[in-house]
């Protein structure tokens, strides 16, 4: 079996034992200045590194996660691990066997020999030297225990679980249970050593993963900040570092807000007034992590921890009071007060016994619900403690000596397991009785308070780089103007010493007269610019920020290209697609109006078209405006003429046979049209159209005639035909129901138009027992328009035995409709005579049926047969003459027609 041998031992020329492998420094390809340059390495550990190409291999790096990517020539995995220290392979415990730095292995290629090529070392306490080291690995085994928590006193006070990691040391790949596991390296480390690392993989010098510790801070004179309480004993940043605050004991009990413009940096932080009075004596500050509480610890002798809860985050001034108790084992001297990454763990500092407390949350960032579990005893008085980002490194400030001392952890956030790793740092001058302590999340910097100075001193770990704002322009964006300022701010931690920027090549660099210089006079060209300004510092660290922007002095050009002819023909309400094109390399947004600019509508410039409803005939304009990042704007405007515009149209929707219809348009004539002719087309039939100028472009169309006969309901079709001088053009095509008209004896139509009634002329009773007085009423009738042009229908039926009889419609007459009626009506009994009753020219109408009309027979006995002749006064027989014989009837008052 082919064994995949793990780096073991890693030196200068050091020869190790015999069947491992043995590895050569690789220092002599390792420039000494570029490992000291901490702005160099900086950079590289903040930033991403994507497809970095040496020897056939690619390497990735991802910032965030110190995660690097291996892949061999073929994009196959070599390894992939991921440094879950925090940059920390130094002497921070003293001893054989130390654990330096943690790391997770997710993955390598199966044919892999070797993790780690070789490891340089280099003392930064002594220029960089390189030196001498040998390391080897192990892997981790975890497994949870569970047990009493045991107090000072040898009492338990509840059942408490962790992780218990068991190393184990391998020499092979092959050794490891599986991938995706845990390994360290591991050392004999010497007291007070600072030293940086920098292993070699498939050819790649990993720079990211240089070390720090407070070993090697620095006093930053230039970076403090001015407090408004004369002895500030606490103070934290936001999670970002854009926010700062401070806590006091004495003489007032504020908790105070900063806002700072540039995250870390304390001369940029400015007091907002967020502050808020709690009444409580504050020696210990500390927020959640998503800034909705913050915690406080009173000062000697009291010990009492309090939760105040914020409605809006990282804002004291909403903070409400919700919890207080009594810290410490002992309730006496707690004053520092610290919550572990997650929320679970707390830890208090306590200068009556010297001791750091651990205590367990049940609920995440709820002090309510935190309970102590155990206690270390430290030296001196601890004011306040800090861990690190991973929680195996912890900081603990000692008022008596006026140092920070650094311990190791050997099991992440739990105290009882840090071990003073013999690291400290004297920080007075400039402070004495120091406080409290925060680190920034990287590690390259902390920050004390306390009672000897009223303001906040910043330490450096890391020394930062200058720091360049580019205020304007903001990046990737344009301007139209060629003679566009470049404005910026600097700052430096170390004091700022010259600034530079760089033309788009970068291949030449233009020194600024002063580091706040803005670059003006530069006169810049069409296109995208990339400017760089450089800043370094009073000890030669270097930073620089870019702004890429285009200067772009052309306007986007806009095209209406619907409509773009006259319209010849819509109707109000219709909608209008108008369609444009717009085109510019930086196009940014566009915007329209129908009314020349008093009200905009924004529109997407990419959608190629707007929809409107058309509402009126001065609907007729639309202009569409676009710019671009450089503030150039394009305008296209169209007007457009409808030849035709259609307002409305009046008209019966349903109606019946023979009816007299009459139709009506109002509409509108285009600018330079002329009506030559109008017709109305019905079902495929012509008819005369009356058209008057109602004054300006508006005109009224009406065409009147009677409907056809139809034998079932017909939708109708009609549209309008209008000639103009320049084209014909046909409106849009509507429909008409038009109902057909039957009529019977009331059997199967119910709208009754005649009931007859067979009474005795004498006694104007209704004849009854109509079989035994053999009644006979017989009927005919002719139905015809108003004008008696079209005969629509005739009726005839004879009814014997019948009285009364009636007459109906298979529909009701519509309003408007009016028809023409003539009718006989022919009726007789058993002994009583013939008579006769007629209807000439009646005009039936949805207001004058039914007509109800009595029929009065003489009987035979009462009878005289006479001949009536009717003359003109010409003496001249009028044929066809209609008379009606009315008699009266005395006691009634009336004359009443009997034939």
């Amino acid at each position: 079996m082919n064994k995949k041998i793990l780096l073991i031992t890693i030196g200068i020329f050091i020869i190790l034992l015999a069947g491992i492998l043995i590895f050569n420094s690789r220092s002599d390809e390792i420039t000494i200045n570029k490992v000291s340059d901490r702005e160099y390495i900086n950079k590289l550990r903040k930033t991403d590194l994507e497809k970095v190409e040496k020897e056939g291999f690619l390497l990735s790096y991802k910032a965030s996660e110190k995660e690097l990517i291996i892949e061999s020539p073929k994009n196959d995995t070599e390894l992939q691990i991921q440094l879950t220290s925090d940059h920390t392979t130094t002497g921070g415990r003293v001893g054989s066997d130390v654990k330096v730095a943690d790391f997770l292995l997710i993955d390598w290629g199966d044919s892999r020999e070797t993790l780690i090529d070789s490891i340089d070392y280099f003392d930064a306490k002594e220029d960089f030297k390189p030196i001498n080291r040998e390391v080897w690995f192990k892997y981790a085994t975890e497994e949870e225990i569970c047990e009493g928590g045991k107090l000072s006193n040898g009492s338990f006070v509840q059942h408490n679980c962790y992780n218990s990691i068991t190393w184990t040391r391998f020499n092979t790949l092959d050794e490891l249970p599986h991938k995706n596991i845990k390994i360290s390296m591991w050392t004999n480390t010497n007291s007070g050593e600072s030293i940086e690392w920098i292993p070699t993989i498939n050819g790649f010098d990993i720079l990211q993963w240089a070390a720090w510790n407070i070993s090697e801070a620095v006093y930053d004179g230039n970076n403090n900040l001015s407090s408004p309480i004369t002895s500030p004993d606490a103070f934290t940043f936001g999670d970002d570092g854009t926010k700062a605050y401070l806590g006091a004991s004495w003489p007032n009990n504020d908790v105070v807000q900063y806002d700072c413009s540039i995250a870390y940096i304390l001369p940029t932080c400015v007091n907002t007034d967020k502050n808020i009075s709690t009444g409580l004596r504050t020696t210990g500050l500390d927020f959640s992590d998503d800034g909705g509480a913050f915690y406080q610890i009173n000062s000697i002798n009291t010990g009492t921890m309090s939760q105040w809860n914020m409605s809006t985050a990282w804002d004291v001034s909403t903070a409400t009071f919700t919890w207080n108790s009594t810290a410490g084992l002992d309730g006496n001297g707690s004053v520092g007060i610290r919550f572990g990454s997650n929320g679970s763990q707390l830890y208090t500092t306590d200068v009556g016994d010297n001791t750091v407390t651990l205590w367990d949350c049940a609920t995440s960032w709820n002090l309510s619900s935190c309970n102590p579990i155990d206690e270390i005893i430290v030296t001196g008085e601890p004011r306040s403690a800090f861990f690190n980002i991973d929680g195996n490194i912890s900081y603990i400030v000692d008022s008596i000596t006026d140092k920070v001392h650094q311990f190791n952890c050997s099991t992440a956030w739990d105290a009882t397991s840090c071990i003073n790793s013999g690291i400290n740092i004297s920080i007075s001058p400039p402070h004495t009785n120091p406080r409290g302590i925060y680190f920034q999340s990287d590690g390259s910097a902390f920050y004390i308070a306390g009672r000897g100075l009223s303001t906040i001193i910043k330490w450096i770990i890391v020394p930062a780089n200058p720091s360049i704002n580019i205020v304007s322009p903001s990046n990737n964006t344009g301007s139209s103007n060629v003679n566009l300022d470049i404005n910026y701010t600097a700052f430096a931690e170390a004091g700022l010493f010259n600034c530079w920027y760089s033309n788009d090549s970068y291949s030449a660099n233009t020194t600024l007269a002063s580091c706040g210089t803005n670059i003006t006079d530069v006169v810049w060209t069409e296109g995208q610019h990339n400017v760089t300004i450089w800043a370094n510092d009073t000890a030669s660290n270097e930073g620089f920020s870019r702004v890429s922007f285009t200067i772009d002095t052309t306007n986007p050009e806009v095209n209406i290209t619907y409509p773009f002819d006259p319209i010849n023909y819509t109707i109000t309400g219709n909608n209008l697609t108008i369609n444009w094109t717009v085109s510019d390399i930086n196009l940014e947004s566009c915007w329209g109006s129908f009314d020349g600019g008093t009200n905009n509508i924004s529109l997407t410039c990419g959608d190629l078209n707007i929809t409107r409803n058309i509402t009126s005939f001065t609907n007729d304009t639309f202009t569409i405006w676009a710019n671009d990042t450089a503030g150039n704007v394009g305008v296209s405007s169209r007007t457009w003429i409808y030849k035709i515009f259609e307002v409305r149209q009046v008209f019966s929707s349903e109606t019946l046979v023979g009816s007299t219809e009459t139709f009506i348009m109002n509409m509108s004539l285009g600018s330079g049209e002329t009506i030559t002719e109008v017709n109305f087309n019905y079902n495929g039939t012509e008819h005369s159209v009356t058209f008057i100028s109602l004054g300006g472009s508006e005109y009224n169309l009406s065409s009147t005639f009677i409907v056809p006969t139809v034998n079932a309901i017909v939708n109708m079709s009609f549209f309008w035909r209008i000639d103009l001088a320049s084209e014909q053009i046909n409106t849009t095509a509507k429909n008409q129901t038009l109902n057909n008209i039957g009529i019977d004896d009331c059997s199967t139509f119910s709208t009754l138009i005649f009931n007859y009634t067979l009474i005795d002329e004498e006694t104007q009773n209704k004849i009854t027992n109509t079989t035994i007085n053999g009644t006979s009423i017989e009927v005919d009738l002719a139905m015809f328009d108003e004008t008696k042009t079209i005969l629509l229908l005739n009726f005839s039926q004879e009814f014997n035995d019948i009285n009364p009889v009636q007459i109906c419609l298979n529909v009701n007459i519509t309003e408007g409709t009016i028809y023409a009626v003539d009718s006989t009506i022919k009726y007789e009994a058993v002994n009583y005579s013939i008579e006769y009753y007629n209807i000439q020219n009646f005009l039936m109408k949805d207001s004058t049926i039914p007509q109800r009309i009595n029929l009065f027979d003489l009987k035979l006995v009462d009878t005289t047969e006479f001949q009536i002749t009717f003359k003109d006064s010409n003496f001249v027989v009028i044929e066809n003459a209609l008379i009606q014989i009315n008699r009266q009837y005395i006691s009634e008052g009336l004359f009443k027609t009997v034939e």
